[in-house]
């Protein structure tokens, strides 16, 4: 891969009109093979103190949800194994919800987010179709 030429391009790119931003630059190599959590983390070391997250009246540094998702990854770890597979995410929208996914995706896990207003049965349906390990926030818990 190159500046120039992404690992994938759609067939459509070139005949639905769409141009990159100005100032786009595309992954190199080393960066689209990493992971998620591995791309967190190297922008959380590197903004340390700069706010991450606002959430009302509460602001987050990169360093502060940094330690907050790693907390939540060896919970994790420690609480299914070492990595692998899905947590099926069923909370509501703030902090907490951003600290599971980050902390899911530091610790090798996919997730999957459950809108914590459905039904509990339909919750349920949704937990076994998709496989998950566990349910942070809904029924069965973390």
């Amino acid at each position: 891969m190159t500046a120039t030429h992404p690992l994938f391009r759609s067939a459509q790119a070139d005949t639905n009109g769409f141009k990159p931003r100005a100032g786009f630059r595309p992954f190199g190599l080393a960066e689209a093979e990493s992971t998620l959590g591995a791309r967190f983390r190297e922008v959380a070391l590197r903004r340390g103190g700069a706010t991450a997250l606002v959430c009302g009246e509460t602001r987050i540094s990169y360093e502060e949800l940094l330690q907050r998702a790693e907390g939540t990854a060896a919970k994790l770890c420690s609480q299914l194994g070492r990595a692998g597979g899905i947590l099926g995410v069923c909370l509501p929208s703030g902090l907490q919800t951003i600290e599971t996914m980050l902390g899911a995706l530091l610790g090798g896990f996919g997730y999957f987010c459950i809108d914590p207003l459905l039904p509990k049965r339909q919750i349920a349906e949704l937990v076994d179709a998709a496989g998950v390990l566990a349910v942070a926030g809904g029924e069965p818990g973390i």
